[in-house]
């Protein structure tokens, strides 16, 4: 029974001290972020377009059936 007790109150304090920690580090983190919003209003923002990394680059036959598929269709509507 003491060896639980012990446990729990071992628990308890690693708890409080790991809550103390996180408090730290987002007011930290907070007042970061507010440096950064100050920096970024004064900087012009920068558009980027990045395309995915696992994006699927079309192969040189599924273009070509593709532009079939378009020739074939554009066929049947000039009749």
């Amino acid at each position: 029974m003491r060896h639980k007790n012990e446990t729990a109150t071992s628990f308890n304090k690693l708890k409080e001290i790991t809550q103390a920690i996180q408090a730290q580090k987002n007011s930290a983190q907070t007042s970061d972020n507010a440096n950064t919003s100050e920096i970024t209003s004064q900087s012009a923002p920068k558009p980027t377009a990045h395309a995915k990394k696992s994006a699927l680059k079309p192969t040189k036959r599924a273009f070509s059936d593709r532009q079939k598929t378009t020739i074939r269709d554009n066929s049947k509507r000039g009749r």
